[in-house]
């Protein structure tokens, strides 16, 4: 297909397109489905303009009456897509740097293209959603860097050791209709082995009891007492 009688998208920018007659630009614009007239910015004439490459005819403009021309459609930009996409899919904010670069890439190229690209509400979403991943990454490492995270292995192993004390020691009274030392626990087989980290020590008879910290344990627990 040559270049005559072909409507395409404005070079000026100023018009949805503009007709081009294979050799100039003429004064004939368009813009939905509207055509006019508008003669081409002072000191640039029809012939010093190239055309954009590319076939033409896919949509339809009403020019008159009973009389149809077909011109290309904007084509919505690939990263204009790609960075409303990863802005909302962030992938542990990486998704949310692309969405960024992407985003401000695609608006440039979409006002380069002279109407001939679309998709910069995309690409606005895109930058948006980033700029709000991004500024969430930079509040988790401040805090990250701010607070002080506390993890003790031991005090953790007191915490399990006490709780398996606490089962044995009620499933123990439920059977039995009352509480019971380590010794008794662990002959009735509702405990393995002695703790080192805990003692039971029966009130009342049995009728209650209490765990007792020792060892490990009772430093650690001591310890977070002071903090």
């Amino acid at each position: 297909m040559n270049d005559a009688g072909q409507w395409r998208p404005d070079p000026t920018g100023r018009h949805q397109y503009r007709y081009f007659d294979g050799v100039a630009w003429s004064d004939h614009v368009s813009d939905n489905g509207m055509v006019g007239s508008d003669p081409m910015p002072p000191g640039v004439s029809g012939s010093n303009l190239a055309p954009p490459p590319g076939a033409t005819t896919t949509a339809p403009v009403y020019a008159a009456p009973g009389q149809v021309v077909y011109v290309s459609p904007p084509r919505t930009n690939g990263l204009a897509i790609a960075s409303m996409v990863l802005g909302i899919v962030w992938v542990y904010w990486i998704g949310s740097i692309l969405a960024v670069i992407f985003g401000h890439v695609a608006l440039s190229q979409i006002k380069q293209s002279g109407g001939a690209q679309r998709g910069r509400g995309m690409a606005i979403a895109g930058l948006v959603l980033g700029y709000i991943g991004i500024a969430t990454l930079a509040v988790v490492i401040v805090v990250l860097a701010t607070v002080d995270i506390h993890f003790d292995p031991t005090a953790r192993d007191c915490r399990n050791d006490a709780l398996e004390l606490s089962i044995a020691e009620n499933t123990y009274h439920v059977a039995r209709g009352a509480y019971a030392t380590e010794s008794a626990l662990i002959a009735e087989g509702y405990l393995d082995e002695r703790s080192d980290l805990h003692d039971v020590v029966l009130l009342d008879g049995g009728a209650d009891y209490r765990i007792v910290a020792t060892g490990d344990c009772a430093v650690t627990r001591d310890a977070e007492r002071v903090r």
